[in-house]
């Protein structure tokens, strides 16, 4: 049933709104046994927004197996990136709103 929401609805329409269903059905893999898909389901969510971040897949007991690998290395590494352009991104925002002279944004 999964799949065929994730079908149904590809994050290339709607990354927001479909990524997640990405998400359950990468969880669901692994609750299944199916790590090979549930490791390449994270591949694609570490670059999507909303996605999946770096504490859940750098801490969770769930991940605890795939740790192994060198695949979620590298899945490891890309979500450190996305975290990275999130933080840039919010302070430029900072930036942008706090103008020429610098206020208090509450």
């Amino acid at each position: 049933m999964c799949e065929q929401s994730v079908e149904k609805h590809p994050v290339s329409e709607d990354a927001l709104e479909n990524g997640d269903r990405v998400k359950w059905l990468a969880y669901a893999y692994i609750y299944e046994g199916d790590h090979e898909r549930a490791l390449q389901s994270f591949a694609k969510l570490v670059q999507i927004p909303r996605g999946e971040y770096y504490g859940p897949l750098n801490y969770e007991p769930v991940f605890d197996e795939f740790r192994k690998d060198p695949r979620f290395d590298e899945i490891l590494k890309q979500s450190q990136k996305a975290v990275s352009a999130i933080v840039i991104a919010c302070r430029r925002q900072l930036i942008l709103l706090a103008g020429p002279e610098p206020k208090m944004i509450s």
